[in-house]
């Protein structure tokens, strides 16, 4: 069906309009809208086939070398696809399996565990972040190596991490005595503190002022000993999010030996030599030219033309 219609426009008169609702340039309050009570409508399932599918990408992303195979990448998405379509009771019973009932003792079903806490980790869901405050971060015996690979997560999200997971991880930093003394083996302590100061700029950013500003306080009680550890992560640490996140706190650390540490800055000096400003511990680097033809010597001459004749004459 087609309407159309015509009509015309008639000036009437003029009249000054005045206190014209606008954008207020001072004290504009910022928060978050959380949309949490929507629930999307998810397709029925098979969810034993859907299970085994799960299975299935688990052992192709086991048999692809970790890096530099396109079907592991291929395989992760294909977990996550898969899950974002299962019921919450199959979501939950799927997260009962890998997390709690699957023995990690064993090296395969260890991998697998971690391959599943990526998928739920990368999914950021309310539900998902649930399930892994529940019964990864409040299990009666937390694994630290699981709590270490989930801090990729929280530094990554563009969004705090759930109450549960903030609260382990302020525990974990802040009240040592909650954990036995071989749970902080390895390098737990510092992850989860990198991860919490970048918790807290999320909380900061999102609107939650009180509790970020409460954990950054909590932090700077503890900054003698902190400092060297965050430039040692801005440094050397081996994944690159985390060497960022560390640089940032560094930074803006006021115990921090400089306040303007970067760690690919040079200032040139003679000789072809450059040196790092600030740290002594950077000696000055000799730079030279590198050539294939290092040794040789080449003599390019045209072979008809005498040039010392054509000069003379």
């Amino acid at each position: 069906m087609t309407v159309l219609s015509k009509g015309e426009l008639h000036f009437l008169t003029r009249q000054p309009v005045e206190n014209i609702m606008g954008r207020p340039l001072q004290n504009v309050l910022i928060s978050s809208i959380h949309v949490d009570k929507y629930q999307r409508k998810k397709p029925k399932v098979d969810v034993k086939e859907k299970r085994q599918e799960i299975e299935n990408n688990i052992i192709c992303i086991k048999n692809e070398p970790s890096k530099g195979s396109p079907m592991v990448n291929e395989c992760f998405l294909k977990i996550l696809n898969i899950l974002k379509i299962l019921p919450d009771k199959a979501f939950t019973e799927v997260a009962e399996f890998y997390f709690l009932k699957l023995n990690r003792k064993l090296n395969e079903n260890r991998q697998s565990t971690i391959i599943m806490l990526d998928a739920f980790g990368t999914l950021t869901t309310n539900l998902s972040q649930e399930i892994i405050g529940r019964m990864i971060f409040q299990s009666p015996n937390p694994d630290p190596d699981l709590i270490v690979q989930y801090m990729v997560h929280v530094v990554s999200s563009d969004s705090p991490p759930n109450t549960i997971i903030l609260n382990t991880m302020e525990d974990i930093c802040f009240h040592p005595e909650k954990y036995a003394v071989s749970f902080y083996a390895g390098n737990l302590y510092n992850r989860v503190m990198l991860a919490l100061g970048t918790a807290a700029r999320k909380l900061y950013s999102s609107g939650e002022h009180d509790k970020a500003k409460e954990i950054t306080s909590k932090v700077n009680n503890l900054l003698g000993i902190h400092a060297q550890a965050i430039l040692k992560a801005a440094m050397y640490d081996d994944n690159e999010e985390v060497r960022y996140e560390a640089k940032l706190l560094y930074q803006a650390h006021p115990n921090s030996e400089y306040k303007h540490y970067n760690r690919f800055s040079v200032v040139e000096v003679a000789d072809n030599k450059s040196v790092v400003p600030g740290d002594q511990s950077f000696g000055p680097h000799n730079r030279q030219k590198r050539s294939f033809f290092k040794d040789l010597d080449f003599k390019l001459a045209a072979p008809s033309v005498d040039w010392r004749d054509e000069l003379g004459s």
